[in-house]
């Protein structure tokens, strides 16, 4: 259920509250669980968190971030960050980061 709101098309990701509560569950019990972790991975959980950060607002974008850090410690959760293109614009999931690094300097600018 989690994951769902996290999907860019699905019904509910318009509501932000829900968004941020669910990388707030992500972030709270998975994260810190190696166990939980690989639960998550099965589930493409970094994949699709990946592809919520393509095209969330400000403030999603910053929770995610903040959330996979903790998650890319986790060598499962990273190998299937450093697998993951986007279906959107076929960027790496480095290539993201970079553009959301330039896109933020940008705006501070």
């Amino acid at each position: 259920l989690l994951l769902r709101l996290l999907e860019p098309s699905g019904t509910l990701a318009s509501d932000q509250r829900l968004v941020m509560t669910a990388i707030d569950a992500i972030w709270s019990v998975v994260a810190s669980c190696e166990a939980n972790v690989a639960r998550l991975v099965e589930r493409d959980g970094v994949a699709t968190m990946l592809h919520r950060l393509e095209t969330a607002p400000f403030a999603i974008r910053a929770h995610l971030l903040s959330c996979l850090a903790d998650l890319l410690a986790h060598e499962a959760a990273a190998e299937q960050a450093v697998a993951w293109r986007s279906p959107i614009s076929q960027r790496s999931c480095a290539a993201l980061l970079f553009g959301l690094w330039r896109e933020e300097e940008a705006r501070l600018v």
